[in-house]
């Protein structure tokens, strides 16, 4: 029997990656909380849960106060499933303090891998606020992947628009979290389901990855170049890799390539264009150079 996933979105930017993977027509359950009715109403989600500012409960009893429908048939729900992603930007209220308290809670039913967005390091007051939960988000979750808004200051045209470039990371975002979830559900026969979910199980600190170029190599390099995350990725002790491709044998060259060091989890989706969507897992070291 394949696993069950679900994916819940926190906050105004956790509901707009849940939109965007239910564009995308996943068959996972999808769950949006959000504090804002009206942001909720606009999300694509099978399941719209209204919550209370998540910095009352914190200051209250550290319980998330579900507004619609009743917090024990939410927390119940989450029983059925065997690995649930969390997908929020940090430094607000909502996503940032409400994912600490889902992810504490989910942790004992499921493994729990988590999606973070860290704002713009300008964004001084947000950003700080990201820092500090994501050292409280490390130790709640089996998995944390981080991306940095950052990263598009590095890799979008300086002349875009700053809607438009804003739009790029979610769309690489949904993309390789419906890319994990199909790989665990519907895993094709080389794809070892079992292994990736025990990996998820302890993957610890990740960053998201993405490339394209002309070549499968080409795409490869520039993934593993550019990470979302502005850290070395040499330490990393696992790859998932979702090419999205119509050339799967040189995709498979390419990644025969690297250093043997590396495990390596590949997906595939027939498309135009040579296209690299991945998580580096395991880079604790970096990370904590990154702080320091």
């Amino acid at each position: 029997m394949s696993p069950k996933v679900l994916l819940i979105g926190l906050g105004g930017y956790g509901g707009r990656l849940i939109s965007k993977i239910s564009e995308m027509k996943t068959q996972e359950k999808t769950f949006v909380l959000d504090s804002d009715r009206n942001c909720l109403e606009m999300t694509k989600a099978k399941r719209k849960i209204l919550i209370e500012d998540p910095v009352i409960s914190i200051k209250r009893d550290h319980v998330l106060q579900i507004l619609s429908g009743t917090s024990r048939d939410f927390f119940a729900s989450l029983e059925e499933y065997d690995l649930i992603f969390l997908c929020c930007g940090l430094g607000g209220r909502t996503g940032t303090v409400a994912t600490t308290l889902i992810a504490n809670i989910a942790r004992n039913f499921a493994t729990v891998v988590c999606l973070a967005v860290i704002p713009f390091a300008v964004e001084r007051k947000r950003y700080n606020m990201a820092l500090q939960f994501l050292e409280i988000l490390r130790k709640m979750c089996d998995t944390l992947i981080l991306m940095e808004n950052d990263w598009l200051f590095r890799n979008c045209p300086p002349n875009m628009p700053t809607r438009e470039a804003l739009k790029v990371p979610e769309g690489i975002i949904a993309t390789t979290i419906t890319a994990m979830a199909n790989a665990i559900t519907s895993p094709i026969a080389e794809f070892d389901a079992d292994s990736f979910l025990k990996l998820l199980s302890s993957g610890g600190t990740s960053t998201m990855l993405f490339g394209e170029g002309k070549s499968c190599f080409e795409a490869l390099e520039s993934c593993l170049s550019r990470p979302l995350f502005n850290v070395d990725i040499s330490s990393a002790n696992s790859l998932f890799l979702h090419f999205e491709t119509g050339k799967k044998s040189e995709a498979e060259s390419a990644v025969y390539s690297l250093k043997p060091d590396f495990n390596v989890f590949l997906s595939f989706r027939e498309n135009e264009g040579e296209r690299v969507f991945g998580v580096a897992f395991g880079i604790e070291p970096e990370i904590e150079r990154y702080w320091r």
